[in-house]
């Protein structure tokens, strides 16, 4: 199993993550700390994280301080609490519950847990699905009108119906064309965490591949899709315990 070498926790509670679209709430309660693995980092982790034993060896291995200090930073949130993290399922939980198990320690069995690469291709993909029903939905609004009934007497207040149906179907055509414009709602090359901050916001990721970094980055993503985050939490966050390997 790989071995923790930095975990951060940015924490925030719902009602701020959507306070204001694209901007990072400005109240947060954040944990960051640097682990010594004990074991040779490799060198495209080194890369990565600019992290190496050397800059490593005087700081404390995961230990039962460090899981108080966890422990202590949880018990300050409010509840309920849920982890999230990207690609988590396979790889940020496991490490994280194995490193725990080691020292024969748990934490609150009502903590729960997302995996925003699940969260991010649901996203893509639903809306993947909505710009080809917007596409098929623009296509009819622009086919030609049947004229079978244009000799038929019409009277004023079925004229007036029409052309308010006229400039209703024109501002639906409006809409679903800029929507299906806007790149955002495309999906991305890769699901990787830094494409999709790129993707959703066009501009460079900051700090990617650190700790902290990579939460307020996430953090970033989930405050610019908003509502759909929070929804999409609610309806499939699990217990965090569930995502430990034997």
């Amino acid at each position: 199993m790989p071995r923790i070498i930095e975990l951060s926790f940015v924490a925030v509670t719902r009602d701020n993550i959507c306070l204001e679209k694209n901007e990072i709430p400005r109240v947060l309660q954040t944990l960051t700390v640097p682990v010594n693995p004990n074991t040779t980092i490799p060198l495209e982790v080194e890369n990565l994280t600019e992290l190496k034993n050397e800059c490593l060896q005087n700081v404390s291995s995961f230990n039962d301080k460090i899981y108080n200090l966890i422990n202590n930073f949880l018990d300050t949130l409010m509840v309920p609490i849920c982890f999230v993290a990207h690609n988590g399922y396979r790889f940020d939980y496991p490490i994280f519950l194995w490193e725990l198990k080691c020292l024969h320690k748990d934490l609150a069995s009502s903590i729960l847990c997302v995996d925003t690469l699940s969260l991010f291709k649901d996203f893509f993909m639903n809306t993947d699905k909505t710009i080809i029903q917007d596409s098929k939905a623009i296509n009819i609004l622009n086919s030609p009108i049947s004229s079978k009934n244009e000799n038929l007497e019409t009277s004023l207040v079925e004229e007036e119906t029409r052309k308010d149906q006229t400039k209703q179907r024109e501002f639906n055509i409006e809409v679903l064309s800029n929507r299906k414009e806007n790149h955002t709602y495309q999906r991305p090359i890769n699901f990787k965490l830094t494409t999709i901050y790129e993707h959703l916001l066009n501009v460079p990721a900051e700090k990617a591949h650190t700790a902290q970094g990579d939460c307020i980055n996430m953090l970033r993503c989930a405050n610019h899709i908003g509502e759909f985050f929070l929804e999409w939490c609610d309806h499939h966050a699990v217990p965090l315990i569930e995502k430990r390997k034997n």
